[in-house]
């Protein structure tokens, strides 16, 4: 089955119909796995139950996947959508993005202000917000279902000369 349809948790949920729209116009959609490490939203995967964490992976490695995986497919933008103190977030602020030769690396996080929703709330507003991106909605006003603003964080700009 491929990984977005496999996944079902609250990102999953909330992004499905913006994942399906992404695959059928050939959009590149990677999920960083527990699994697998790096895998396209597109590849079929098996079913596994591991929690993503870095100490699993040898430093370095998963970096240089996604650092290859814009190398070869000449990417010139690259948006994250990942909580603020996950090891998803970790794993993306470590890329060295400036190798790869794109123009922008983006990092969005909701902002919980002490609300916690590690479980729900984040995963629920990433997947709302990934929606909205998905179809050029995405907009500074966003605000998900349950109040969630975000944040977005540049990891990488290029010279804009």
């Amino acid at each position: 089955m491929e990984a977005a349809q496999r996944y079902d948790g609250e990102f999953f949920r909330a992004s499905a119909e913006a994942l399906h729209r992404m695959r059928d116009r050939g959009q590149h959609v990677l999920i960083l796995s527990g699994g697998y490490g790096v895998v396209r939203a597109t590849e079929p995967i098996s079913w596994y139950e591991r929690r993503f964490r870095l100490s699993d992976w040898p430093r370095g490695l998963l970096e240089g996947v996604l650092c290859e995986y814009v190398r070869r497919h000449k990417l010139r933008y690259v948006v994250g959508f990942l909580s603020r103190t996950s090891d998803y977030s970790k794993l993306t602020e470590r890329v060295q993005w400036a190798t790869v030769g794109i123009d922008l690396a983006l990092l969005v996080r909701p902002i919980t202000e002490g609300r916690g929703g590690a479980l729900r709330l984040v995963p629920s507003a990433l997947g709302q917000a990934f929606a909205k991106y998905a179809v050029g909605a995405l907009g500074p006003g966003f605000l998900s279902s349950e109040g969630l603003r975000l944040d977005a964080r540049v990891l990488h700009q290029g010279d804009t000369r």
